[in-house]
């Protein structure tokens, strides 16, 4: 057995995949059907696992969805939860995605949290990005999806080209 060095990964850093550092947890447009996933393929990221989180997902009206947070360091203390996909991406790939999600303008923040897996008992913590400054500033005309899944809720409108916009109608 070889003895653990600096360039060996660690137990938790095999099984999670990579450490969270470098993981990003996407619940809209990012995810797999969303129509700006290229981003994440386009530069290399590597989807490591689907699960959810606590907090609150909203369809700003605009094509894109904004999340707020519930008790995001406890995964089993809120009811509120949000689906999405955990992604381990470079250090150059966050800083586009920081660009992407407007954060130096306070439209998103990017904060961790921990992140729910499908495996039973199973949790990661990850870079998420959580809608405006904190978590009062949802807007009162933006409409809360229950059920916190945006693909989800992107499907019930028929005729859309693309998930994750209203910007493509097809009308026959």
């Amino acid at each position: 057995m070889t003895k653990p060095t600096l360039t060996t990964p660690t137990y938790k850093q095999h099984m999670t995949g990579g450490d969270e550092d470098s993981r990003v947890f996407v619940y809209g447009t990012l995810r797999q059907q969303g129509h700006l996933h290229d981003m994440l393929r386009n530069n290399g990221a590597k989807l490591i696992a689907r699960g959810d989180m606590n907090g609150r997902l909203y369809d700003t009206g605009m094509g894109f969805p904004a999340m707020t947070t519930g008790n995001i360091e406890h995964p089993i203390f809120d009811h509120d939860r949000v689906s999405g996909e955990v992604y381990l991406v470079t250090d150059q790939l966050l800083n586009r995605l920081d660009v992407l999600e407007g954060v130096t303008y306070g439209h998103y923040r990017r904060v961790k949290a921990v992140i729910r897996t499908g495996v039973p008992f199973a949790f990661m913590r990850s870079w998420v990005y959580l809608y405006g400054q904190d978590d009062t500033y949802c807007h009162d005309e933006f409409m809360e999806i229950a059920h916190g899944d945006w693909i989800k809720w992107a499907e019930t409108f028929a005729g859309f080209k693309s998930l994750g916009t209203r910007l493509h109608v097809d009308t026959m």
